[in-house]
């Protein structure tokens, strides 16, 4: 924030719980009885929309609601973000999600909960989890969560769609609606970027998203993708190739791209797979066209092993950058490209 611009409450209050406050405030509207008073009228309404947009979210119940609701809200107890009762018949579980980490299995030990009667509702029916994720999502993670199939996701798109209904003057939800336009604004300010100008963790989500759009276009449209790790660190992508019952990732993140072995012989020894890790070092070293070093770090063998790195220098990075001095987006992305084919050429030449 410069010192030019106004204010704004949720620029400092960033945190998961300020979130859920936003969302059980504007619920907490969403039963207030009908109001003469235009302010009040115009958050009522806000807040239905609300209420609406999140039962839809759900592909087994069908919620009908009359003109006025009544609301009861739980915040945080039984180990549930938010749990909601609307006219003592249908509830909302909703797990306001952090970071880019999906599915540890929480909500559906609270689905199973709230179902069996064990929160202050009681026994209840008509129960719809839900997630809730204001934040970036990454593309790979959105195409499992829709895999998953059975808990529907909320995200900035459709709150932003709802908050821009509103045409009250309340600060509260003002600053809310312009906190999550600011985070869309610098989510896609990569296409402004400069070599000299500093990248934020959003802006790289944001590039990191359009690297994923464009590899699964360039596919015909099937993923070559894996998954991302839960900071939003960086971008993984299967190249396609297979050797010596091995897999190859390519981990693309900021400053270099590493290239990882995913043994799908899980009965290996730790002493067989070091043995691997060296084997797949050297043919890369060797054959990776003097793009790749020895990464010379520890590796978990229950996770892909990175074998190979490429540390580009400032004036040689995958980030291409064109002569007006702004990133080509294009020219990034072939750079990724090429690596893949030198890839597939080392793991040829290896297997």
């Amino acid at each position: 924030m410069t010192s030019q611009s106004m204010p704004n409450l949720f620029s400092y209050a960033s945190d998961g719980l300020a979130e859920n406050a936003m969302v059980c405030w504007l619920i907490a509207w969403a039963g207030t009885p009908k109001s003469s008073v235009s302010e009040s009228e115009a958050l009522r309404l806000c807040g239905r929309m609300f209420v609406n947009k999140l039962f839809a979210k759900s592909k087994e119940i069908e919620v009908e609601l009359g003109d006025e609701i009544h609301v009861e809200l739980e915040h945080q107890l039984y180990d549930i973000d938010i749990l909601v009762r609307i006219d003592h018949r249908y509830v909302l579980l909703i797990e306001v999600m952090q970071g880019t980490y999906l599915f540890d299995g929480r909500i559906n030990e609270n689905w199973d909960s709230v179902c069996n009667g064990e929160t202050v509702f009681g026994s209840v029916e008509d129960c719809v989890p839900i997630y809730l994720k204001t934040g970036n999502l990454s593309p790979t993670s959105r195409e499992s969560m829709e895999a998953y199939g059975v808990i529907p996701m909320f995200d900035r798109a459709d709150f932003r769609g709802i908050l821009d209904t509103y045409d009250g003057c309340n600060p509260i939800l003002l600053d809310f609606r312009q906190h999550l336009a600011q985070l869309e604004k610098e989510t896609h300010s990569f296409m402004q970027w400069t070599k000299e100008a500093g990248k934020s963790q959003l802006a790289w989500e944001g590039l990191y998203a359009h690297i994923e759009e464009n590899l699964k276009e360039s596919a015909g449209g099937r993923s070559p993708l894996g998954a991302l790790s839960d900071c939003y660190s960086g971008v993984e992508i299967v190249p396609g190739v297979m050797s010596r019952n091995c897999q190859f990732i390519l981990r693309i993140m900021q400053d270099r791209i590493g290239v990882l072995v995913n043994n799908l012989n899980h009965k290996r020894s730790t002493k067989q797979l070091n043995r691997e890790k060296l084997y797949w070092t050297s043919n890369f070293v060797k054959n990776g066209q003097g793009l790749f070093v020895d990464p010379e770090q520890e590796h978990d063998k229950n996770e892909p092993i990175c074998v190979a790195e490429w540390i580009p220098n400032e004036d040689e990075g995958w980030l291409a950058y064109g002569q007006d001095g702004r990133l080509d987006i294009a020219a990034s992305l072939d750079n990724i490209y090429r690596v893949i084919e030198i890839v597939k050429s080392a793991v040829k030449r290896g297997g």
